[in-house]
């Protein structure tokens, strides 16, 4: 499965959010060199799917709703991704589907702090070791 540049831009943007705090989208895109009009149309889709909260007002931007996945996103920006199921007449070949699909959700179906810790461990590691 290849990531489209809306479910990629999604996931910069949710994290960008829960790195910053609140933010607007216009801050985003000039911050990350995104384009401003295509990251309010994910915006808003994520917003619909209860991932991201809109605050208006001064002061007003974005925040993250709970602790969205990767897949929670991914679902979100392309909903025919759970739709692409594969029509196939052998046996053998819907369970190698099947299995490559679970392996897939499993590898998305992670949280962002998940995602954030595992980051900072690795850095983290990787300055221990260049200092020994």
């Amino acid at each position: 499965m290849k990531l489209t540049k809306k479910v990629q831009y999604g996931i910069l943007l949710v994290n960008d959010i829960l790195t910053k705090g609140r933010t607007s989208i216009a801050e985003t895109a000039k911050s990350m060199s995104l384009p401003t009009p295509f990251l309010e149309q994910i915006s808003r889709q994520l917003r619909v799917a209860g991932i991201l909260k809109a605050t208006k007002g001064p002061g007003g931007g974005y925040d993250v709703v709970g602790e969205p996945t990767l897949l929670d996103v991914t679902v979100a920006l392309d909903p025919k991704y759970l739709g692409s199921k594969v029509s196939l007449n052998d046996k053998v070949l819907t369970i190698f589907n099947d299995r490559v699909t679970t392996a897939i959700n499993s590898a998305l179906n992670v949280k962002f702090t998940d995602l954030k810790n595992e980051h900072t461990k690795v850095t983290f590691n990787t300055i221990s070791t260049a200092v020994n």
